[in-house]
């Protein structure tokens, strides 16, 4: 309920103030971001809070690593429900990368700047896709500075948080998570696993 702002610090230094600056770079090349933070700190909503301690699931993601999943997790209160929580943890990484924002990173650093912020431990399955888009569609979004998250890197015999790789790529010419049904399908298996 805290009327906050986002802001970033890069590898040079440089502090970036507002979500849609930190999210659309104004040059080509940019540093990498190194750290984002609120100003002024907010507080977790109590009815946020409850809903958390009570889920069967908390599902961290997909979206903007640093402007869209971070900024939740900075919000007092929140990593402490994530941990309390009886629930199980689940971080879905995005399809692709982002210009000016994760371009540098591969799968296992996705899963390490959540960790910075929940804990290492505490994520319980980490869902990555494995089906490369076509081609052609490949070299468009490279053309914009993303890059397929390519998850055959992986450590598979990790025990936490477990790597799950499934084919979750939706039909149609943008790199998207087919929510409805693939996603879906794997995160209600995870949900029922012991």
């Amino acid at each position: 309920l805290t009327d906050t702002r986002l802001y970033a610090k890069l590898a040079d230094n440089t502090i970036i103030a507002g979500e849609t600056n930190i999210d659309i770079p104004k040059t080509t090349a940019r540093a990498p971001i190194k750290k984002v933070w609120l100003e002024p700190r907010a507080d977790v909503n109590p009815e946020a809070r409850q809903a958390i301690l009570e889920a069967d699931g908390v599902v961290i993601g997909p979206g903007d690593l640093y402007t869209s999943i971070i900024p939740n997790l900075l919000v007092r209160g929140i990593v402490p429900a994530i941990k309390k929580s009886k629930a199980k943890k689940i971080y879905v990484a995005n399809l692709m990368t982002k210009r000016g924002e994760t371009e540098h990173l591969v799968a296992r650093d996705f899963v390490a700047e959540i960790e910075k912020h929940v804990g290492r431990g505490v994520l319980n399955f980490a869902v990555f896709n494995r089906r490369r888009p076509a081609p052609e569609v490949i070299a468009r979004y490279r053309r914009m500075g993303s890059e397929f998250i390519d998850p055959s890197g992986l450590d598979l015999k990790s025990a936490k948080p477990k790597f799950v790789l499934a084919d979750l790529l939706g039909a149609g010419s943008f790199v998207r998570h087919d929510t409805r049904k693939k996603l879906a399908e794997v995160i209600l298996s995870l949900l029922g696993s012991g």
